[in-house]
């Protein structure tokens, strides 16, 4: 009678023991799982201070006036008329323009992968290239 009274006894200490473990390294998950979510959203507000100092907003210009686009490239937020981008630049036509550049780098748009058109080449190609030089 001694051997039953034992086994029961034994099985739920092995049960609570099993639970105790399961239970301390799901916690140690979560630990890490918090701390990389952490670091993830860290970096996620960094990168949209970046974009949010990069975007070129159209309230900055004036009726007549050209938008600020830098070299590098930003995000036009509200999208402006082609009109509003300065000579030179590269810019993301989709019937506004919602990214230029003044550089060409890849020739790509950063936000949609269309390919940027180059303001001033459209007038070379409508005049056939040949102005500064005779044939």
């Amino acid at each position: 009678m001694k051997n039953n009274t034992k086994t029961p006894l034994l099985i739920t200490i092995i049960t609570l023991v099993s639970i105790a473990l399961i239970g301390c390294e799901s916690k140690k998950t979560d630990a890490t799982d918090t701390s990389t979510n952490e670091t993830a959203a860290a970096a996620t507000t960094e990168k949209a201070n970046e974009t949010a100092a990069a975007t070129t907003t159209a309230e900055k210009a004036s009726k007549g006036d050209f938008i600020e686009v830098t070299r590098e490239g930003a995000k036009i937020d509200p999208p402006v008329a082609v009109d509003k981008i300065p000579d030179g630049a590269y810019y993301c036509d989709m019937g506004t323009v919602h990214y230029a550049r003044m550089e060409k780098g890849d020739s790509k748009c950063a936000l949609c992968g269309m390919m940027l058109k180059h303001k001033g080449s459209d007038e070379k190609g409508a005049e056939g290239g040949h102005e500064g030089h005779e044939h």
